[in-house]
């Protein structure tokens, strides 16, 4: 998606940033998560877990038809 967003030019260097930062939050949120588990239990984990699927719900309805 961020090749046909970007020129022609720009594709690969979308592509590489939008890589990084899939990676980048793989681990951060691996790491968070278990640290908030270690500290706070597996009620508090789900709760994250629920409320960042509500707001990637949320921006993802804003920017549906945007193109």
């Amino acid at each position: 998606m961020a090749a046909n967003l970007a020129t022609k030019r720009a594709a690969a260097t979308a592509n590489g940033v939008t890589g990084i930062f899939g990676y980048l939050s793989g681990v951060l949120s691996g790491w968070g998560l278990g640290l908030l588990v270690q500290t706070y239990g597996w009620n508090a984990g789900f709760l994250m877990l629920s409320l960042a699927g509500l707001i990637a719900m949320m921006l993802f309805a804003f920017v549906w038809n945007v193109k």
